[in-house]
């Protein structure tokens, strides 16, 4: 039965074709009612176009007989037939020549080449569900051919931040010379790169980026249920959970109310890529969606807890402020001190005369006694400041300095004292 559509359809379906077989027939002259007619009944790509008739005649038959299109009618006819015809004859010679290239490249594993039809045609498709893409928010052609190429290749994993590039970004066309299996040197197209997220704004930037690239191949391959459903929330909420107060804004605090650790930024970004690492494997080994595979892979606790909250404690543990108190800065360790008093102050470990002690408030006086007697003048204390950090933690054996609180004089450190009153500083000698 031959393909009649009403000028509504007609305008609906030109929608339809790829922008390489629409140029191809615009070229030649075919009538756009013609072209709707075509990509109606499904003729809406180059290879579809070459491998519809086995031959001119066949064509010509398929032309009188669906789309009543005869040529021996009269010659603007023959005319109309003889602009399909050529139109037909490029369509095969470049299906074939493509089909050798992709085959030759596939042999040696190199990456395939993503037409500028499908790359417009993924990108239309997500405009229409959603919104319009500015350049800086569509993923790069180079980005999209080396995933489409991992997805053909059953390869699929998380890469690195670095390679998500923009439409904007992916200008650099340079190629790049190697030797193959067969020992011939050949040339392939290099990569561009950017400099990994430095900052929330640009992971969010990276991470949008990532998930349109999902999107379009879910549009691209409706076959694969594992790349279905997923949509712009889906990347939004794990934004949220990466940015929110759960990971980059958690702070560890302590009894007093004071911050006592919070993460690195390096350390959100390897967090971020075990997560993705998780999700791919998931989805590629468990046949989970991506959006379920990436959903369970960030609320998985075995993963936090291996990635993020134990570096995180870690590192709080062996942090070292620049500065504890006004009574010290820098080195605390017992060695360096009795460096830098050199043959002054306080007495040494088994006694022998010393110099001036440490300065107290006024002059004169009896000063601090050392680890195991001795005299100096000043006053003040001879405490130990590693004991009294909770970062540090003295644990030098037979440690000359006293083991007291910097506050109190108590016996505990300065990050356990519940003592409202300062030690008795102005006193001489070491608290009882």
């Amino acid at each position: 039965m031959p393909v009649r559509l009403t000028p509504a359809e007609e305008t609906e379906a030109l929608k339809l074709g790829s922008s390489d077989i629409k140029f191809l027939l615009a070229r030649e002259q075919v009538e756009e009612s013609l072209q709707a007619k075509m990509f109606s009944v499904g003729i809406t790509t180059m290879a579809r176009f070459a491998a519809i008739a086995k031959d001119e005649d066949d064509l010509k038959k398929m032309l009188k007989d669906e789309f009543e299109l005869d040529a021996s009618v009269d010659l603007a006819s023959r005319v109309k037939v003889a602009g399909v015809l050529v139109a037909f004859k490029a369509a095969s010679s470049r299906s074939e020549r493509v089909t050798e290239i992709e085959g030759e490249m596939s042999a040696k594993r190199l990456q395939k080449p993503l037409p500028m039809s499908e790359y417009t045609a993924m990108r239309m498709a997500w405009e229409q569900r959603y919104w319009p893409l500015e350049d800086s928010q569509t993923p790069g052609r180079s980005y999209v051919e080396k995933r489409c190429d991992d997805l053909e290749s059953g390869d699929f994993r998380h890469e690195p931040l670095t390679s998500v590039l923009s439409r904007e970004e992916d200008t650099s066309e340079c190629f790049i010379s190697f030797w193959d299996s067969a020992g011939q040197l050949q040339l392939k197209k290099g990569g561009s790169s950017v400099p990994e997220p430095s900052n929330p704004e640009a992971l969010r930037r990276r991470l949008k980026l990532m998930g349109t690239l999902m999107m379009w191949l879910g549009m691209r391959h409706t076959n694969r249920p594992t790349l279905q459903n997923l949509n712009p929330q889906d990347i939004e909420d794990f934004l949220g959970y990466l940015l929110g107060e759960h990971v980059w804004l958690l702070t560890g605090r302590a009894a007093d109310g004071s911050t006592v650790a919070t993460p690195s930024w390096s350390q959100l970004l390897v967090y971020e890529a075990a997560i993705r690492r998780r999700a791919f494997s998931r989805m590629m080994t468990d046949n989970l969606t991506f959006k379920e595979a990436l959903k369970e892979s960030y609320k998985d606790p075995v993963t936090k807890e291996r990635y993020f909250t134990t570096p995180l404690a870690l590192a709080a543990t062996n942090k070292r402020p620049l500065a504890f108190n006004d009574n010290f800065e820098g080195d605390r360790s017992w060695k360096t001190r009795k460096a830098k008093q050199g043959g002054k102050g306080s007495k040494g470990e088994k006694g022998g005369k010393g110099g001036k002690g440490e300065k107290g408030a006024g002059k004169g006086g009896k000063g601090t006694k050392g680890a195991k007697g001795g005299k100096g003048k000043g006053k003040g204390h001879n405490y130990c400041f590693a004991y009294n950090n909770s970062w540090e933690r003295c644990r030098t054996r037979n440690c000359p300095y006293e083991h007291r609180c910097l506050k109190c004089g108590g016996r505990h450190p300065l990050y356990q004292c519940s003592n409202a009153e300062s030690p008795a500083a102005e006193t001489q000698g070491t608290p009882e």
